[in-house]
């Protein structure tokens, strides 16, 4: 998301924020980074929770395992992006502009609206608080078994329980005010 959005921005402040050609072709990609860093999460969400409430699988989980969807996703999802722009180049100038399909009412209703709200904001959100979740409870379940542990072992796995419920709540109040945000905006 950083390479993808500080190319986009960075052109504009150094060059010329009135250029909106750049940013039409940037766009896609700037959103790409957006939903790539949404899953990413998600997968390391997944990752953590496998490790902690599955630590015995019997499968060796590669990292492509875990970048390959990310990165179909996060291309699939916006090629409807790379592809509403229409580009002429007049007297030497790129000139850009939406596609007549990308320019109705309802494209922008649904896919600069409503799917942005489910793919980029509900989906992760479910997901990441669902698997930490389970790890949470699955970390509180085993404390029937602190006694078993030694003092540290039990020290560490509740300050473990409790850096993941705060990085799980500061993640989700960013997503609900993101998409209170979305909703009120449009």
């Amino acid at each position: 998301f950083i390479i993808s959005y500080g190319t986009c921005i960075g052109y504009q402040s150094m060059v010329s924020p009135a250029n909106c050609n750049v940013h039409s072709i940037t766009y896609a990609w700037l959103n790409v980074g957006v939903v790539g860093s949404e899953y990413t999460t998600i997968a390391v969400s997944l990752e953590r929770y496998l490790g902690i409430c599955h630590p015995n699988m019997k499968y060796s989980r590669s990292k492509w395992i875990y970048i390959v969807p990310v990165a179909l996703i996060a291309v699939f999802y916006n090629i409807p992006r790379f592809l509403q722009f229409e580009y002429h180049i007049v007297d030497g100038t790129l000139h850009s502009c939406l596609t007549p399909w990308a320019s109705t009412q309802a494209y922008y209703n649904l896919y600069q609206v409503w799917v942005p709200i489910i793919v980029e904001e509900t989906i992760p959100m479910i997901m990441v608080l669902l698997l930490n979740g389970l790890i949470l409870v699955t970390l509180y379940g085993s404390s029937k078994n602190f006694s078993a542990m030694t003092s540290n072992q039990s020290k560490n796995q509740k300050k473990t329980a409790k850096i993941l419920l705060i990085i799980v709540t500061i993640y989700w109040m960013c997503h609900v005010l993101t998409i209170f945000y979305k909703l009120l905006y449009y």
